[in-house]
């Protein structure tokens, strides 16, 4: 292997290593204990949501919808005993918030999980604990000290070990502490850790899990009645029910201190109850009214009934979630092209299903008949950017008309970089002709409830953007990867081909030049015994010189044709040097002039090239030998930038035009340099001289450029 192979393997080597060890670090650092969460720093990556309106803000992660069992998860499921504490906030009237342990097989639904749950309920002021296992089991509620009250922050400590569970709730505002314990007969062996809330919004920060033993067990357990089976028997949507039957018969529930000044205010002007559109500032003056509807969005704040949408301003909407059906007080005004309702009092009804989404065209939504409802539309992505607060703005087109989708992050930006521009998206959310951006001509846009709310039906084009240079770079890394296969290839049949000329080389100098030699010395013998002798007449003394001498002859041939066989031939010596060493062989004796001349820096030729300008060579100087009846010859090799050329000129007699035409060497010379690509100039004048020049290239290694230009002349 090559030091540049070598080089390649260790860098492709660590490379591969790289990659897949950040992957395997992130995957460790998540299996191990103890973990805190990223809150603080805008990072929830980890957290897989199921069901629900998920949000970071200011170190919280936060739901702000009244979805039935909305979850959000992280961890390992092989964490098996271990503690978890995390501070939480209801935000909202009614439901319960709280955190799952051990929780496997999540998916979407209120008791789609199983695992441990407890949590703070307000409607009875409970510390609840009970298991999920595609059902809901309940133990018996514990009264927290204190009550369950929105906006106020309370700490759960939960330990869980082998099927006991024991939990702590602090009031972290008065001090106050209640507990709670269980042991289940079929528990959850092992889990992740979770956050649940039921019915309301909720918050939750400062989340911390580490390992847990007996000793944190007792620690808490032994402030409470361990409870051994159900004494309490509700399952979840039975408790739903009951909540709603409450709600229904009970006083409303008032968001703040505030309420009872819009109860009397509203009551004692007689206020009238009205419809979203049937609001109009030309016939009532802006005179104050109530209206009834559920929330569809909370940032900004919208509200909806069966006839229409509008935008809410009120001070505070941070106890209000996706679902609320309110009743607010206040009165219309006209900002821009749409209504906003400006609230004096707002008091929460009961919680209901969000609104289904109409599925409108592009035209009706910018005709502002659908202004602050919420729809379903659909588009392709042209754009996408995201801030650094984390609000994400998608420009969308449909039949050439653009729009724009707002909207929060939410926990992970990997939903951000799966959008790819150009693919075709599914968008429900609240329409908004008053806030369309004038700056990029858009007639509306549309703010979705959270990324979940935005679907991809179908992804870009193949032939489209980056997937078009991706494609192109593909196609092009396919073809290099075949002509480096097949250059390798080139080079390994090439280095096969030197090695069997070697093997020929060494077999035949073994065989064919020692049998030469040998016969060469028997013959000489033969022709020496017999002259002495004197008996063998004067002809047939002469065929036997004439066979010594071609015996001699051939064995000189065959020992230069199987030095240039010879891989080193061309690193040992030279194409100059080797062709004077031939020549003075064929001279025998006699004495013939030659002159080397070498011009230009000597450079590599191919094995082929080198072949066969040293066979033509030998061939023009064996003419001048025979034939020519010279008395000097020169030698020249001439090295530039893109060929050779190899020159031998003699003083002799010339070529007779006839014998340029019959001759056989002149035909074998030209055969040969046809096959290597050279131009052989034969240049004479009969009874002064000759001049054989030989031009060629150098026949450098194939390349990819020689293979690109080869298939361009194919086309």
């Amino acid at each position: 292997m090559s030091p540049r192979t070598r080089i390649i393997a260790v860098i492709l080597a660590f490379s591969t290593l790289t990659v897949a060890f950040l992957p395997l670090r992130a995957f460790l650092q998540r299996q191990r204990l103890p973990y805190r969460d990223d809150f603080a720093h805008n990072r929830a990556e980890r957290w897989n949501a199921f069901g629900g309106v998920w949000s970071l803000k200011d170190g919280m992660i936060i739901n702000r919808s009244d979805e039935l069992g909305a979850k959000v998860l992280t961890g390992s499921r092989s964490w098996t005993n271990y503690q978890m504490t995390a501070d939480v906030e209801m935000l909202g009237h009614g439901g319960d918030v709280g955190i799952l342990l051990r929780a496997r097989d999540a998916e979407d639904g209120i008791n789609s999980y199983r695992g441990y749950y407890t949590a703070i309920r307000s409607r009875d002021n409970a510390l609840v604990t009970g298991i999920g296992n595609y059902d809901w089991l309940e133990n018996r509620p514990v009264s927290i000290a204190g009550g369950v009250h929105s906006g106020v922050w309370y700490r759960i400590h939960a330990v869980v070990v082998d099927c006991d569970l024991a939990t702590k709730v602090t009031n972290l505002q008065t001090g106050q502490m209640s507990w709670a314990a269980m042991h289940a007969t079929g528990c959850s062996p092992s889990g992740q850790i979770g956050l649940r809330s039921l019915s309301t919004g909720g918050a939750w920060k400062n989340i911390h899990v580490e390992p847990a033993s007996v000793v944190d067990l007792q620690a808490i357990s032994q402030h409470a009645d361990v409870i051994g089976y159900p004494e309490f028997p509700l399952r979840e949507d039975d408790y739903a029910r009951m909540r709603l039957a409450y709600a229904h018969g009970a006083d409303l529930v008032p968001l703040d201190s505030a309420d009872a000044a819009y109860m009397e205010s509203a009551v004692h002007q007689e206020a009238p109850l009205r419809s979203i559109k049937s609001l109009d500032i030309s016939r009532s003056g802006g005179s104050f009214v109530r209206l009834r509807g559920v929330v569809t969005l909370t940032d900004p704040l919208y509200v909806q009934d069966a006839t229409g949408g509008i935008a809410v301003n009120m001070l505070s909407s941070e106890l209000l979630n996706l679902g609320d059906e309110v009743e607010i007080y206040g009165r219309a005004i006209t900002t821009g092209a749409a209504l906003i309702f400006q609230t004096s009092g707002v008091r929460l009804l009961w919680d209901r299903t969000p609104f289904v989404p109409a599925s409108i065209t592009f035209t009706q939504a910018a005709s502002g008949t659908f202004e602050g409802s919420l729809i379903e539309s659909h588009g392709r992505l042209l754009s996408k950017a995201i801030s650094p607060d984390g609000m994400i703005t998608l420009q969308l087109e449909d039949r050439a008309q653009r729009f724009n989708v707002i909207v929060a992050q939410g926990l992970s930006s990997s939903v951000f970089r799966s959008w790819k521009t150009g693919s075709e998206l599914r968008v429900r959310g609240v329409c908004s002709v008053q806030s369309a951006s004038k700056a990029e001509e858009v007639p509306f846009s549309i703010f979705p409830r959270s990324v979940a709310d935005i679907e991809v039906i179908a992804g870009p084009p193949w032939n489209s953007g980056w997937r078009l240079f991706y494609l192109i770079a593909i196609v092009i890394l396919f073809v290099v990867g075949l002509v480096y296969i097949y250059l390798k290839a080139e080079r390994w049949r090439m280095r096969a081909i030197l090695q069997e000329r070697e093997r020929l080389a060494l077999e035949m100098h073994d065989t064919l030049t020692q049998s030469f030699a040998g016969v060469g010395f028997h013959l000489q013998s033969m022709r020496k015994g017999l002259r002495e002798l004197g008996l063998v007449p004067a002809p047939l003394m002469h065929k036997l010189d004439t066979a010594c001498e071609m015996t001699s002859h051939t064995h000189r041939e065959a020992s230069a044709r199987i030095s240039t066989l010879h891989s080193v031939a061309q690193k040992e010596s030279d194409l100059l040097t080797l062709l004077q060493r031939s020549t003075l062989s064929m001279l025998n004796g006699s004495q013939l002039p030659i002159k080397l001349h070498r011009i230009g820096e000597p450079r590599h030729m191919s094995t082929a090239v080198y072949d066969a300008l040293f066979l033509i060579g030998r061939e023009a100087a064996a003419n001048v030998l025979h034939h020519s009846g010279a008395t000097e010859m020169t030698v020249t090799l001439h090295y530039r930038n893109k060929e050779v050329s190899l020159t031998i000129a003699d003083n002799g007699s010339g070529i007779h035009e006839n014998d340029t035409k019959s001759g056989l060497g002149l035909k074998s010379m030209v055969t040969r340099g046809a096959s290597i690509g050279a131009v052989i100039d034969i240049r004479s004048v009969p009874g002064e001289s000759t001049v054989v020049t030989i031009t060629a290239p150098y026949g450098r290694r194939f390349s990819l450029f020689d293979w690109v230009r080869f298939q361009w002349e194919r086309i």
